[in-house]
């Protein structure tokens, strides 16, 4: 657990659960203003209730939740935890990525949305699970490094690993390393 005082003096930070069990920061990318909403383990209906407040808050920024869990692997049947997660998203149009781990592998599921309830979709939340710590040596240091290109429109994904120096663990790249439409509130 991060202790507050080793964050709160950054200029993005915007704020923290009352117990500590979430914060978020507030950037700029470009032109465009980000909400970024982390939460843990075993999501409370506080964490909930503070999550739905805060991004109702800030409608005017595009939200991407950090999540220990949201996907399950082969469309399982959502915990509890993911659930109540997923009725915040349904419920903040802003809410457009979920990034999430907990179940070993990757995933990657576009979630469409009907905000307005007319039948048609208004929203496409990309929801992107990964989690490498069951490979080889605690997954030998591979991480995903996400990069959002305000110019081209793109939020690109790239696996990595420091400790090994090598780009995706996979065979098939396609797993790890692929680009996504830049999907945003203000849609500059």
């Amino acid at each position: 657990m991060m202790l507050r005082q080793n964050y709160e003096s950054y200029p993005t930070f915007g704020g923290e659960q009352p117990l500590g069990r979430g914060r978020y920061d507030l950037v700029t990318i470009g032109h465009e203003d980000y909400i970024l909403l982390g939460v843990g383990y075993s999501v409370q209906r506080t964490d909930a209730a503070w999550l739905d407040s805060v991004l109702k808050q800030y409608p005017d920024r595009t939200a991407i939740l950090l999540a220990h869990w949201y996907l399950e692997l082969d469309d399982q049947v959502f915990s509890a935890d993911s659930a109540v997660l997923h009725e915040i998203v349904a419920a903040n149009p802003n809410v457009r990525y979920v990034l999430c781990g907990h179940r070993h592998g990757m995933k990657h599921v576009a979630e469409l949305y009907d905000d307005n309830n007319d039948g048609t979709n208004d929203r496409t939340v990309q929801a992107i699970m990964v989690d490498y710590q069951t490979l080889p040596d605690g997954g030998s240091g591979y991480l995903m490094i996400i990069t959002i290109d305000p110019v081209t429109r793109e939020f690109k994904i790239t696996s990595y690993s420091p400790v090994l120096d090598d780009y995706n663990f996979f065979p098939d790249e396609s797993i790890e390393t692929y680009t996504l439409p830049l999907s945003t509130v203000a849609g500059k």
